[in-house]
């Protein structure tokens, strides 16, 4: 079970938010130490919403096919070679790798309807959780707004210093 997260709590838990294209995937060759299967996914940026890097990132995720052994992480989002998207990521500049923040919520995909280009989540598979009884029923694989507005609910958030902390803040 998650906790719901709206595009401004994602940013604010990112090094990073890029609009991106999937260019390359493969699976990791050498399993991990408790036997986990991990798939890396090359991601071209098109823009960063939120930080700044390379024109390239390398996403790993949990979870592939290696030889006969299949391991699927539901609630992971997934991704394909050609995919437009907007990523929110975590950075790990030391291993050269990023890695996706929220599970399926971390990202968007992205999709022409008409003339302009529109997002949407597939939260297909994760479970959420709230303070209050009701129930969280996201629309999987519905539009949910165009890339402009995600654009400008991300960058509408502004670092604060709080006790050498950094804050982040939607601002009205």
């Amino acid at each position: 079970m998650v906790r719901p997260a709206s595009a401004q709590t994602l940013a604010s838990q990112s090094d990073v938010v890029v609009h991106a294209r999937v260019v390359e995937q493969w699976v990791v060759q050498k399993r991990g130490l408790k036997g986990e299967i991990f798939t890396r996914s090359v991601l071209e940026i098109i823009e960063y919403f939120r930080g700044d890097g390379p024109e390239v990132l390398t996403v790993q995720q949990l979870g592939g096919t290696l030889g006969e052994f299949h391991l699927n992480v539901v609630g992971t989002p997934a991704l394909a070679v050609g995919s437009e998207i907007v990523a929110f990521l975590k950075v790990d500049s030391q291993r050269q790798l990023s890695f996706i923040v929220g599970l399926a919520q971390g990202i968007y995909y992205v999709e022409s309807v008409g003339d302009a280009p529109w997002v949407y989540q597939d939260l297909s598979g994760l479970s959420f959780y709230t303070r209050t009884p009701q129930r969280v029923r996201p629309k999987p694989g519905g539009i949910d707004s165009s890339l402009g507005q995600l654009r400008r609910k991300v960058q509408g958030l502004k670092v604060f210093s709080t006790f050498g902390a950094k804050t982040l803040r939607a601002l009205p």
